[in-house]
């Protein structure tokens, strides 16, 4: 069963002397695949061209194509904002038999990312695979070359997953968990290796919800890169089960100096609670995301609006002189981090937790920034093949997050998150705390006269039994 139409994937490989290019050209269908991969359960998921698991995509530095639906984790997408895959946030949604091209350029960027999903929970239904850019000028030495993803597998689909967890009955926001881990989207995957050679391993986690433990018994693991950036090598060893890695500790291995001075400050507070609905959501200052009815960047990209929202860190404590530079950052319960960053690529971009269920639950913002130069540039102008994703979709090329092109102020119909639950009784629950009270107080009267009408029966039975006896139990 399709689920959409031909994609067409074109990797334009341009060497840094330019005497050379190479260009690779995939055809994907996305399609409903059966897959058991964990050998327990056989479910339906989402493959390319009816195989399942999705191909490692693999392209050299400064190479440039022309993608698949999912959002492509860790790329910068300068200036080319409308291909960064969000949905509602960058583009619309893309329709049942419809094609939509993605064309951008991966530039300097060169490590181990991922492809995924970013349409409610289905990179949990097997849209994810690994994406590698390679580097011609790698800085260290190995013999061969590798990739291992790890990952969480559920034996239900995303969206009977999501119907429990968003669910009134569920206040206490307890995530599904899952039926297995996947390593290599299998569980029974094996290497040969050579005593003596060095191997690249690129370590990828494209689950949706679990960290997991890998380590190699009486092996140690030389860490040369985080997200993409090189840093100074770190062996590193596992001695007790709850032994993790703190890679803020690791060192860059270009030495670029924390930025000084910043123009912007904002702190974001995460908090997860209950609205009027009974559904327990996970909001940023307050407010969960909701999905606008316009895409964001559409809005931005309007020619009479501007606005400028910087996201920068905070200044409190002190910091390495050469800090880790992550696109992904684990927050432990009850801590805070703090990141800085230079607002040099005009875009909207999706802020938002990696824990798919969280980010179901809301915990998600944008991130609008220099949308007059999204305007000026011609490169960030929506392609007529984006236009018609919109148009079969049923959505509008212009206004704001409620439709409204005629008055970009003016909200009144946007979709909104549930009111908050009431501070005190509402009429629905005096009435209920009345007749629980009544039916109580009923309750406790009817034990009562029926307890004492028992009571009084057994003595009347009792005095009658005892008239034809005499003190000493004898017959009279």
């Amino acid at each position: 069963m399709s689920l959409f139409s031909l994609f067409l994937i074109t990797i334009l490989s341009t060497l840094a002397n330019n005497a050379q290019a190479e260009t690779h050209t995939w055809y994907f269908e996305v399609t409903y695949v059966d897959a058991n991969p964990d050998g327990r359960f056989n479910r339906t998921v989402v493959g390319f061209n009816n195989t399942w698991p999705l191909p490692t995509l693999e392209v050299d530095k400064g190479d440039r194509g022309i993608k698949i639906p999912p959002h492509f984790h860790g790329l910068f997408q300068n200036g080319s904002n409308q291909m960064d895959g969000p949905e509602m946030v960058t583009q619309c949604t893309i329709v049942p038999g419809q094609t939509m091209l993605y064309n951008f350029s991966v530039g300097n960027q060169v490590g181990a990312y991922w492809y995924h999903s970013h349409t409610k929970g289905q990179y949990g239904d097997g849209i994810r695979a690994a994406f590698i850019i390679h580097d011609s000028d790698f800085p260290y030495d190995y013999d061969e070359e590798t990739v291992i993803t790890v990952s969480e597998w559920y034996h239900d689909d995303s969206a009977t997953l999501d119907r429990s967890f968003l669910n009134l009955y569920n206040p206490i926001e307890a995530e599904p968990i899952p039926q297995n881990l996947l390593f290599n989207d299998t569980r029974n995957d094996s290497w040969v290796f050579e005593p003596g050679k060095t191997y690249l391993a690129h370590i990828i986690n494209i689950g949706a919800f679990v960290s997991q433990y890998l380590y190699i018994e009486n092996h140690t693991m030389t860490v040369i890169a985080v997200d993409g950036i090189y840093v100074q090598p770190s062996e590193y060893y596992v001695d007790s089960i709850d032994d993790f890695l703190d890679d803020f500790y690791l060192q860059p291995l270009k030495e670029e100096e924390i930025y000084d001075d910043y123009d912007f400050e904002t702190t974001v507070d995460v908090v997860m609670d209950n609205l009027g609905d009974g559904i327990n959501y996970a909001f940023f200052n307050n407010i969960t995301y909701v999905k606008p009815k316009v895409p964001t960047l559409i809005t931005a990209n309007f020619e009479d609006k501007s606005d400028l929202i910087a996201f920068n860190g905070s200044n409190h404590g002190g910091w390495p002189e050469y800090p880790m530079r992550r696109d992904t950052i684990y927050v432990r319960p009850q801590s805070y981090f703090v990141i800085r960053f230079r607002a040099d690529n005009p875009g909207v971009w999706y802020f938002h937790c990696h824990i798919e269920w969280h980010l179901s639950q809301g915990l998600a913002l944008t991130i609008i920034e220099a949308p007059l130069e999204i305007q000026k540039n011609e490169n960030q102008q929506l392609t007529e093949n984006y236009a018609s994703i919109c148009e079969a979709a049923g959505i509008s090329l212009v206004g704001n997050a409620a439709s409204n092109s005629e008055d970009f102020l003016d909200l009144s119909d946007e979709d909104v998150q549930p009111k908050p639950l009431p501070g005190g009784f509402t009429a629905r629950g005096i009435v209920a705390l009345v007749f629980s009270c009544v039916t109580g107080v009923l309750g406790i009267f009817m034990i009562s006269v029926y307890g004492l009408s028992d009571i009084k029966n057994i003595e009347e039975k009792a005095s009658s039994t005892g008239e034809g006896t005499n003190p000493k139990g004898n017959l009279s």
